[in-house]
């Protein structure tokens, strides 16, 4: 059974079995809540009737988002991984969208945004190989414009990023922004391949967030 943790807006979980979603909770409050989202799984395991020893892998995710949630996720994490021996693996949402966006097609530097608030994105870019290319960054799209190139993919976890795009007809051959809804499900199905060797949990650091 895989266990997966999102802290970074509130707490969600999700409790997977042979590809089935067992449980799956979600809340957004924030106040204690370490407690909140220990009594929570204890609570779900109880009613399945087992325990913490039936969790193969524990999947985190780093960020970006509320720093209380994610290191009392990453915490709760490494502590079942030091005292059961359980397979610990930490993504952040830029590593998410970017994998869940890999295809055939030519690769391209993306420009990944993760929405914070209504004007404000996290901001993270990949080089074409799909490696890291930059610190996170909190941008403010209303003084910051978004640059459109038929080099760089766009891609975000929400509409609002069309706001800023501004749409031209100059512009409208450059068909590579992509709005990327996705469940928790799918982040079991991209953590599958990860090497917890290489996805250690530890949070997202945000130059000028954090």
């Amino acid at each position: 059974m895989i266990l997966i943790i999102n802290c970074t807006k509130g707490f969600e979980f999700a409790l997977i079995q042979n590809e089935k979603t067992i449980v799956k909770k979600k809340s957004k409050q924030l106040r204690n809540i370490s407690e909140k989202l220990v009594v929570e799984i204890e609570k779900s395991l109880s009613k399945l009737k087992l325990n913490y020893k039936s969790i193969k892998k524990i999947v985190v995710i780093t960020g970006p988002g509320s720093f209380t949630g994610i290191r009392s996720a990453i915490t709760f994490a490494k502590a079942l991984n030091l005292y059961l021996k359980i397979k610990v693996i930490g993504i952040s949402k830029f590593e998410i969208l970017n994998l869940l966006t890999n295809n055939d097609r030519k690769p391209e530097i993306k420009n990944i945004f993760v929405q914070n608030n209504e004007n404000t994105f996290f901001l993270q870019k990949f080089n074409s190989s799909g490696k890291i290319d930059s610190v996170p960054e909190l941008v403010d799209l209303k003084k910051k414009k978004v640059i459109l190139d038929k080099e760089i993919r766009i891609i975000s976890d929400g509409l609002k990023i069309k706001e800023y795009l501004g749409y031209k007809k100059k512009t409208k051959k450059v068909n590579l922004v992509e709005i990327i809804g996705y469940r928790i499900e799918d982040i079991y199905k991209v953590a599958q391949k990860l090497s917890e060797k290489k996805y250690i949990p530890k949070p997202l650091y945000t130059k000028n967030f954090f």
